[in-house]
């Protein structure tokens, strides 16, 4: 029996290396940890919602968390979370094991609805809009968080008709809601109940808040079939419900060639009203808290304007004294003297600055010599470095319109005028907004169908 003991024994002495002659085998090192965390989705509802996070790790003796979590954690668990705030948040956990120590992180955005600014100038060009490839056609756009999940979505407005047919032909216009996937605009119009009557000819998008429950709305500026004999028609509103569904309903029963459109709170009574132009005086429409719309009894700018051809306003601060100003243009040339039987005047580009005691102050802009029609404004900068800019195509005594593309830049205060862009090789741009680009502040158009090439703000 014990000789029987002894070879084993001998036979691990040998294995060991213990022998003469024989190197020690090295034990093998111990592996790092492997460590995962995820979320159980990738968003939540910031304040409502929740997710749960879950991790796990092999070969992990601690683990530690950082980021939007911290302290000593298990090896393996699950907690739940949910932010207070909207905002992006990362959960990372270091684990430390025998073989060393290794990381995982998992992120989650918590999300609150995208709050609507007092003005359709703010919610249009101060919302950090970049360029996109819109739905084709010529459409008019508005921007805002339709759906309520914290997401930026498109409005769009298009008119169907042929105007070189008769009116009794022409077809109303498509209202279509859009979603941004994977870089893409994707129809998605279940929000939307279908109108009975969309308007023929929309011209302008406006993006507020009409019915003040905090979501936004979209004015439409309409002026109807576009040929002889100009009938005019009228604006209408698209307006959020409880439900979460949008209806379309007229804004007012007035009609009119309804061209240019800005909203603010005019009156300053706490409710968006709205500022059109219509080839005159731009004419100032009160809202009553539910998205309808009457014209003021007097016109404010009858005083400060011209009876000219007025077709583009916005509503924005343009001096920087907090206060909302209005930028108004048109034709800056005599178009027709004695249209209608009344004597006609240019239309000089003017900014009316709003006064803390009431009232406007006129100061007007410099002309460009054969661009003389305004499409659009932008503020930009502040004290020492504030500018306008002016989206021009041309129009003048001599010089037929609308076939060209410039842009202006005129310094505040001192009015210094210049002009970084001007071709007739390139047609005009309806709208411009200002977008930042890494560091750089451009002005550009919303559209990259419009193939305008970014101009850089001083």
């Amino acid at each position: 029996m014990k000789l029987g003991l002894t070879v084993p024994v001998l036979a691990v002495v040998a294995c060991g290396g213990g022998g003469a002659g024989e190197s020690p085998v090295t034990p093998l090192p111990s592996q790092p940890p492997a460590v995962l965390v995820s979320v159980s989705t990738p968003r939540v509802k910031a304040g409502s919602e929740r997710a749960t996070l879950i991790w796990s790790s092999q070969r992990a003796a601690s683990c530690t968390a950082s980021g939007s979590w911290s302290g000593s954690q298990p090896t393996t668990g699950s907690q739940s979370v949910s932010p207070d705030t909207a905002g992006q948040y990362s959960y990372s956990l270091d684990c430390t094991g025998p073989g060393g120590n290794a990381s995982a992180t998992a992120a989650l955005e918590a999300w609150k609805p995208l709050a609507v600014l007092p003005t359709s100038y703010e919610n249009f060009k101060e919302v950090g809009l970049s360029t996109t490839t819109l739905p084709s056609g010529f459409t008019i756009r508005g921007y805002g968080d339709f759906y309520q999940d914290g997401r930026r979505s498109l409005f769009t407005a298009r008119a169907t008709y042929d105007a070189a047919k008769p009116i009794e032909q022409a077809t109303t216009a498509k209202y279509e809601f859009w979603r941004l996937v994977s870089g893409s605009w994707t129809l998605d119009n279940s929000i939307l109940v279908q109108p009975t009557a969309a308007c023929i000819h929309p011209r302008q998008a406006l993006v507020a808040d009409y019915n003040g429950d905090g979501k936004p709305d979209v004015f439409i500026a309409c002026h109807g079939y576009d040929a002889p004999p100009f009938p005019g028609e009228r604006s209408q509103v698209v307006l959020s419900t409880a439900s979460g569904a949008y209806v379309v309903r007229d804004a007012s029963p007035d009609v009119g060639f309804w061209h240019g459109a800005a909203a603010a709170d005019v009156n300053r009574d706490g409710l968006v009203d709205v500022v059109l132009a219509a080839g005159d005086l731009p004419l100032v429409y009160l809202n009553d808290g539910t998205g309808h719309f009457t014209k003021e009894s007097t016109n404010r700018f009858a005083a400060l304007l011209p009876s000219a051809p007025y077709w583009t306003v916005q509503v924005v601060d343009a001096d920087g004294d907090g206060l909302p100003d209005v930028l108004v243009g048109g034709y800056e040339w005599v178009v027709c003297p004695t249209c209608g039987g009344r004597s006609r005047s240019a239309a000089p580009t003017t900014v009316l600055l709003s006064q803390r005691e009431g009232g406007y102050r006129a100061v007007k802009l410099p002309a460009v010599a054969g661009e003389g029609t305004v499409m659009d404004f932008v503020v930009t900068g502040a004290s020492g470095n504030r500018a306008i800019w002016v989206d021009r195509t041309s129009g003048d005594t001599n010089v037929d319109t609308y076939l060209s593309r410039t842009l202006q830049r005129v310094s505040w205060p001192d009015l210094v005028s210049t002009v970084p862009l001007t071709t007739r090789s390139s047609p005009w741009v309806p709208w411009i907004i200002p977008a930042t680009n890494g560091t750089t502040l451009s002005i550009v158009s919303d559209n990259a169908r419009d193939g305008f090439t970014p101009i850089t703000v001083p």
